[in-house]
């Protein structure tokens, strides 16, 4: 993977695959089938989700805390870039 994007703001979790390949399209006019990692996370801040495309097939991840809360940003207009070591981070950080 070349770059990780986290979508800020709040993401409907019923989405799937589409739905989400459609967030990146029509919001982010970005192309989902590139080698980047699309973060999205749920309203509660407790779930989280990244889609990314690896050759031949997407790959769709979900992490769900049971405690606490992922930090997100809360600008919902701006996809954001993130080194892998911020991804770390955000994935595992919880307040």
């Amino acid at each position: 993977m070349q770059k990780i994007y986290l979508v800020t703001g709040r993401t409907d979790m019923r989405k799937s695959f589409d739905g989400l390949m459609d967030i990146i399209r029509d919001n982010f006019q970005m192309e989902p089938f590139s080698n980047v990692v699309f973060l999205f996370c749920r309203r509660k801040k407790n779930t989280m989700k990244a889609l990314y495309f690896d050759r031949d097939g997407f790959v769709f991840l979900q992490k769900r805390l049971d405690n606490g809360k992922f930090q997100w940003p809360r600008n919902a207009s701006e996809v954001r870039s993130l080194t892998r070591q911020e991804f770390l981070i955000c994935a595992t950080c919880r307040f």
